[in-house]
């Protein structure tokens, strides 16, 4: 009797080893989730952050593409304005042209 009690306390002192050991792996379990969680947070405060980055950077993209719109049409605008110009100064050189020749034409023949 006394060998199986003897073998009972042996068993009681492995089971509770084991639990004891249970519950120091279920301790840092609980440390290692809650360590998790707050890198979670932090990864999710990150995300937050850069959500609001990129949609400041998608509003800046849409005033720089209006604005290089803007530009586009100022410099179709110019570019029709300047063949205007050349247009009359196409006009002006031949009539200037025609009037010395004229003129030329009065004194010389």
């Amino acid at each position: 009797m006394k060998s199986l009690l003897h073998a009972v306390m042996e068993r009681l002192d492995v089971q509770s080893a084991n639990i004891e050991q249970i519950r120091t792996d279920v301790s840092k379990m609980q440390t290692r989730l809650e360590q998790m969680e707050k890198k979670m947070e932090q990864i999710e405060s990150h995300v937050g952050g850069m959500n609001q980055v990129v949609g400041t950077m998608q509003e800046e993209w849409v005033f720089f593409q209006r604005f290089k719109d803007r530009l586009d049409q100022a410099l179709v605008q110019e570019e029709d304005w300047q063949a205007q110009i050349t247009q009359a100064l196409a006009l002006c050189s031949q009539e200037k042209k025609d009037a010395l020749k004229k003129f030329i034409d009065k004194h010389v023949g």
